[in-house]
C-alpha cells in the first residue's frame, strides 16, 4: 500500500473474514513490545473473544508481535490485527483513524500506550 496504514491478519486459533466485529474491539498503541506487548498477551490468554489492534510504529514488528502471540496462544478466541501507527506523525495517526473507521466502524477500547520522546524548553511558550 502507498499510505501508512496497512493491516496484518493474525488470528490467535482460526482465521475470520470479518470486517465489522461484534467483539470488543481494542487498539493497542506501542503494542509490539513492553508493556503493549504483555497487554496483547494477557488479553488472548482470555476465554472472551476481542478484536486486538495491535499499533506499532513499525508494521513489521508490529506483524513479528502478533505473530508471537500467535504462537504462544494457539487457542485463544481473539483475533489480532495489526495497525501502524506512529504517533509522532500526524499524517500517520490520521490514516489509522480513518482505516480502522473504515474497516471496524468503532473502537470499544483505546490503549494509549505508545511512548514519544518530548523535548522541553526552559524557555515560556508565548502566543
Amino acid at each position: 500500500m502507498s499510505f501508512y496504514v496497512r493491516m496484518f491478519s493474525s488470528n490467535c486459533t482460526r482465521r475470520k473474514k470479518t470486517t465489522m466485529s461484534s467483539n470488543l474491539i481494542i487498539f493497542i498503541t506501542g503494542a509490539n513490545t513492553g508493556l503493549g506487548f504483555e497487554t496483547v498477551k494477557s488479553l488472548c490468554q482470555s476465554p472472551k473473544a476481542y478484536m486486538i489492534l495491535l499499533g506499532g510504529r513499525s508494521i513489521e514488528k508490529a506483524n513479528a508481535a502478533a505473530e508471537q502471540a500467535q504462537k504462544e496462544f494457539p487457542k485463544s478466541a481473539s483475533i489480532i490485527k495489526t495497525v501502524q501507527v506512529d504517533i509522532e506523525d500526524d499524517d500517520s495517526i490520521s490514516q489509522a483513524f480513518g482505516h480502522v473507521a473504515s474497516q471496524y466502524g468503532r473502537i470499544d477500547i483505546l490503549v494509549n500506550n505508545a511512548g514519544k520522546d518530548f523535548e522541553y524548553s526552559s524557555k515560556p511558550v508565548t502566543g
